[in-house]
């Protein structure tokens, strides 16, 4: 963070923040930073957890003693594994219905911690919790404390899926979908749904491209089907939301601040703002950075600018078979390479092994992401653009070859191409051939377009961090944030 200034230093201890982050590691991280952030102007933070989580957080906060973690049980749920408490150790994305069965029964020992905390005088000036908890809200009422929402989302994606589902009746009836399978008055197949080109215009929102319904992320196409759970489920989520005091976004104002005012108009209390906060990594430095390490020390030994670096984050299933054109199409290309595998399957394909030395490193346990994009030798990220990894690549001037795969991703790999201009796109459709992923990514590392990206990150990347510096607009954000609930 930049020098103390008077508001970093003048605010007091007895200022307490209550942050309630969703059990999975994309959700969690931008969080724990928000949390350093507040320890860094002095307030107290009281993180909410499960026992399976708490370890990791621990390691993450140790150094800030005004961070302080609560332990609530994590419920068990014939239906969910045991033991799963993160998302990252279900057996696949099918089980996520019964994951969120199970957080839901988190309600009433998160009402009992606010008890405690009342019954101290301790309660929290807010509480932030992420968007999938939901029942947060019923609960803050009854203690007379804010509720603040967390997407882990950005601005525009935000935006872009809150007008989705507010017109999602009308979505359904203009779609114009092939009639050789079905009559007029047939419920659409959800693959027409998906596959469907014809463009999309919502009334009130200007859009930096077009956008077809091919670009609607799969977890919102049901989202006009009322008998659909997962539908329920958001419905409920959503109106938690719109009626929370405001949001806060891991983003910043010269990135996306056209797109605020919109988001803004989404919530029912008057008032309530989205405030733009981040980078929020970049308020700090990265714990154990000085720690020796396999890829930095490989990254060492190359060129700057010349390495692409692949992954598909903590959540995306890739098959063995689309891992295996993966690892052959950027061999291929004329740039070294590491290839982060989440896969415990996936074996690496004979014959690479003798090719890889000194070109490409494979690694399969936990990586510092933000560590090696930083490093000078990064020229280029083959990225499945969760938002997290998008901010971080930005934050690193590192352009981006965007490579969706679920959630919201579809719309953040539109954004980064077509709205942000830092970085290309896969082609998409059933399993990408190792041939167009070897054009591609020489096409990032090489190409005119290529250059243009490079260019474009560069500038946005200086932007972001001057916007956690003291005059900078997101720590001025997150200053005002403070004054406007003490």
């Amino acid at each position: 963070m930049g020098s103390p200034t008077s508001s970093q230093s003048t605010k007091p201890k007895s200022h307490h923040v209550v942050i309630f982050p969703f059990m999975s590691q994309g959700h969690t991280l931008p969080l724990l930073d928000l949390s350093k952030c507040f320890s860094n102007l002095n307030l107290t933070v009281t993180i909410i957890t499960t026992p399976a989580n708490a370890l990791q957080i621990q390691k993450s906060i140790s150094k800030h003693p005004n961070i302080h973690l609560i332990q609530i049980p994590f419920p068990r749920i014939q239906e969910l594994p045991t033991p799963c408490e993160n998302t990252k150790d279900l057996p696949s994305m099918s089980y996520l219905p019964q994951f969120f069965a199970a957080v839901a029964k988190l309600q009433e020992p998160f009402h009992q911690v606010l008890q405690g905390m009342e019954d101290s005088c301790s309660l929290p000036i807010c509480v932030i919790s992420d968007f999938f908890l939901g029942f947060t809200l019923d609960t803050c009422r009854k203690f007379h404390v804010p509720r603040v929402v967390f997407h882990g989302m950005g601005v525009l994606s935000m935006v872009i899926t809150k007008h989705i589902t507010m017109h999602a009746e009308a979505l359904w009836k203009s779609s114009r979908f092939t009639a050789k399978t079905k009559t007029e008055t047939e419920k659409p197949a959800e693959t027409d749904y998906i596959n469907s080109e014809e463009s999309i215009e919502f009334p009130g929102l200007t859009l930096p491209f077009s956008m077809t319904k091919v670009d609607i992320p799969e977890v919102l196409v049901n989202v006009a089907d009322p008998d659909d759970p997962g539908t329920r489920f958001l419905a409920e989520m959503r109106e938690s939301e719109i009626n929370s005091w405001g949001v806060i976004v891991n983003s910043f104002a010269e990135l996306e601040s056209e797109h605020v005012a919109n988001l803004e108009s989404f919530y029912k209390q008057e008032g309530a703002k989205a405030w733009c906060v981040g980078p929020l990594f970049l308020y700090h430095d990265m714990d154990g950075e000085d720690e020796p390490d396999e890829t930095i020390q490989w990254l060492d030994e190359h060129e700057d600018g010349s390495v692409v670096y692949v992954s598909f984050g903590s959540q995306a299933d890739v098959s063995d078979v689309q891992l295996d054109e993966v690892i052959h199409g950027v061999e291929m290309s004329s740039h070294p390479f590491i290839f982060v595998v989440r896969s415990k399957t996936w074996v690496l394909p004979d014959g690479l092994e003798d090719k890889l030395k000194g070109k490409g490193l494979v690694v399969r346990e936990w990586v510092n992401q933000r560590r090696i994009l930083s490093h000078k030798a990064i020229g280029g990220f083959l990225s499945h653009c969760g938002w997290n990894s998008v901010l971080e690549s930005i934050s690193c001037k590192v352009p981006i070859l965007a490579w969706p795969m679920m959630a919201e991703q579809p719309l953040n790999a539109r954004i980064v191409v077509d709205g942000f201009g830092i970085g290309l796109k896969v082609p998409m459709g059933g399993t990408v051939d190792r041939g167009d992923i070897c054009t591609v990514v020489d096409e990032l590392m090489n190409s005119e377009k290529g250059k243009k990206a490079r260019e474009k990150v560069k500038s946005l990347g200086e932007a972001a961090r001057q916007a956690v510096q003291t005059d900078g607009s997101s720590f001025k954000c997150l200053n005002e944030f403070i004054d406007a609930l003490t």
